[in-house]
């Protein structure tokens, strides 16, 4: 295993860890002398700084390196008090609800093992809570008024391991709220192990749990090993810390227990293998032969894809990593061998054998149940991870939806190119999805569902993502996780609505995002631009609507340009109404029969042609590079004089 620690990382280690001053110092003259340009060492290299400055800062001769590692001490330590501060409220509010909170990774170490709280550099603050009462925790912290609202469904309780948060009052202060240390590891029994052997710490001016040495240095191991195109090692200064603070009580035999029971022995055989032999660290030789085992194939297959740059891996990549993670779902999944996960895995990609649902992991019998592939939730939506992504949809009785709709978008084109999406099910290939130029923002795309696709009342889709991508491998931002889509919004049949009596509200504030099926921006204060040349909006009446209503179509302006726009609107596929009109604000509303009686039940459908679109980057000179016609406000039925 390649951990990308060379010569300069090694100098780096000795000036942060060396406990003979001179000898620091001196790595890191060394290391200053082969560095051109001070702002572009990233990763663990400049997150070693404030330690660097806390140990040898008054040896550093060179003025200006000295005065650049203060003030990389002082503004982390000045973020650490201001994140920890926060992460202290958070931990006094469930103090008060009797919730345990067990601190983790850099608040695990600036708590428990670091003598200052800023030598350790914190994005964020991790929490890991019980997992019975981890939609309570997310509640009540919301519910005071801490951090910002985000839709956790029970289902994600087993989907992903934790969810990040944000504070109302600083979108930048955020805090990942746990309740499983480790996304790999499925089963409860790792956290109940880690809560059963923590320990009270002082955090913040409040008691707080922090994990034993030996849970902390396999957590440390597990989750740091991971790859960056950054030198990533806080894996090693965390190991060096806990080791030297441990001493001789640290439990050799008990973390190659922990390693052994979760399938983590050969990366964590590795990794100390890798510290005793680039720092010297003292690590009994016994435990790596131990953990590095030949037979354990499996295992170092994942370690190694793990190591590997996220886009380059394949689908057999993925898929190992996959049934890795499956074997740890569960106890009884981790006692058995790897081929008898096997199954669940196939059926979660290409659809259930018979009319079995065995292989969703919490049956709740919800509509759209996410398999595999899908990240946490954010407050407008998630991501999909890896080039293989899965749902399933749960129809009892008939009819069958005939279409799915999805809103979402990629990565930006300017960084990866043009994105493509195959849907499948099963072998069957139902759609290629693409995007516009850039500049669109979300795109809804529709997916017909044909009956031959359903086993029983469940019918499995997969994903597959032409070109997934991490944000921190094309400059983004520093996420390292491989994305794909950002979806928005994904649904099943049209929504039941009565919009005779209640129009369809297009703007931000509204709540119809079902009934906006292709064609539409995303929505705004006043309403919602269409995109493209032909808008759809789909759902069903909850009323009868008789002969004679007209479909009533409120729009506030029409799309900048030098000649008139113009096209036609349709309800049901009737023939359409034509309009024109000039560019600019001007509302106005245009009227569109309704082609027989409507049932309620039955679907309608407004169809919206624009036969002439416009860029405002075109027409306005400016940077919007969306292809708009009308700025619809709202949309109702005017019923017959008969009905009325």
């Amino acid at each position: 295993m390649d951990f990308r620690i060379g010569a300069p990382q090694l100098l780096l280690l000795k000036a942060a860890l060396s406990p003979d001053k001179t000898e620091g110092a001196a790595a890191l003259e060394e290391w200053w002398r082969g560095i051109a340009d001070f702002n572009a060492v990233r990763g663990t290299d400049s997150a070693l700084f404030p330690r660097i400055y806390w140990n040898v800062g008054s040896r550093i001769r060179d003025a200006r390196l000295a005065a650049r590692l203060k003030g990389a001490a002082r503004h982390q330590w000045v973020k650490n008090q201001y994140m920890i501060a926060g992460a202290g409220d958070l931990v006094s509010r469930l103090a008060q609800a009797g919730v345990p909170a067990l601190l983790m990774k850099g608040a695990a170490i600036a708590a428990a093992i670091d003598d200052d709280p800023g030598l350790r550099i914190m994005s964020d603050c991790d929490l890991l809570v019980p997992r019975d009462r981890a939609l309570e925790v997310i509640e009540i912290l919301v519910g005071a008024g801490l951090l910002e609202h985000v839709p956790v469904s029970p289902r994600d309780l087993d989907l992903i391991h934790g969810i990040t948060l944000t504070r109302r009052d600083n979108r930048y202060a955020q805090f990942d709220i746990h309740w499983r240390p480790l996304r790999a590891v499925g089963t409860e029994q790792l956290a109940k192990e880690m809560f059963a052997d923590a320990r009270p710490v002082q955090f913040a001016g409040h008691t707080a749990l922090a994990p034993s040495p030996e849970h902390l240095l396999l957590h440390a191991i597990v989750h740091g090993v991971e790859w960056s195109p950054d030198p990533r090692y806080e894996w090693l200064v965390d190991a060096v810390k806990i080791l030297r603070r441990s001493g001789e009580s640290f439990d050799w035999a008990k973390l190659a227990g922990i390693a052994r029971r979760y399938r983590f022995g050969y990366v964590v055989g590795s990794a100390l293998a890798e510290a005793a032999a680039r720092i010297d660290l003292p690590v009994p030789g016994w435990i790596a032969r131990d953990l590095r085992q030949p037979w354990a194939v499996l295992e170092r297959l994942e370690a190694g894809i793990r190591l590997s740059k996220p886009s380059s891996r394949s689908t057999a990549d993925e898929m190992l990593l996959t049934v890795q993670q499956l074997r740890r779902h569960s106890e009884r999944s981790l006692r058995r061998p790897a081929l008898a996960v096997v199954p669940g895995l196939v059926q979660s990609f290409y659809g259930p054998v018979m009319k079995s649902r065995s292989f969703i992991d919490n049956d709740q019998k919800e509509r759209i149940t996410f398999l595999r592939g899908w990240s946490a939730p954010g407050p407008t939506g998630r991501w999909t991870e890896g080039r293989h992504v899965s749902l399933a949809i749960f129809a009892p009785g008939q009819p069958r939806p005939a279409m799915l709709a999805i809103r979402s978008h990629p990565l930006p084109e300017q960084a990866i190119g043009r994105q493509k999406v195959d849907v499948f099910a099963g072998l069957r290939h139902l759609k290629t999805l693409t995007w516009p130029k850039r500049g669109h923002g979300a795109h809804v795309h529709t997916v017909r569902l044909p009956s031959g696709i359903w086993r029983g009342d469940t019918a499995v889709l997969r994903f597959r993502i032409d070109r997934p991508m991490s944000p921190i491998e094309v400059g983004i931002n520093g996420d390292p996780r491989v994305l794909g889509l950002f979806v928005q919004d994904i649904w099943v049949d049209p929504p039941m609505r009565d919009v005779v009596g209640n129009p369809l509200d297009l703007s931000s504030g509204g709540s119809i995002p079902a009934a906006m099926w292709r064609g539409w921006a995303k929505p705004e204060a006043e309403g919602c631009w269409t995109l493209g040349r032909r808008a759809l909006l789909r759902w069903r009446a909850s009323q009868p609507i008789g002969a004679g209503a007209r479909v009533a179509i409120e729009i506030d302006a029409v799309a900048a340009g030098a000649k008139d726009l113009h096209g036609s609107i349709s309800v049901n596929e009737a023939a359409g109404t034509p309009f024109r009109h000039r560019p600019g604000p001007s509302r106005f509303t245009v009227e569109v029969p309704v082609p027989g009686a409507i049932a309620a039940g039955e679907e309608v459908s407004v169809n919206l042609r624009i036969d002439n679109p416009r860029r405002p980057a075109h027409t306005l000179r400016n940077r919007d590079m969306r292809l708009l016609g009308l700025f619809v406000r709202r949309l109702w039925v005017e019923p017959s004089q008969r009905q009325s």
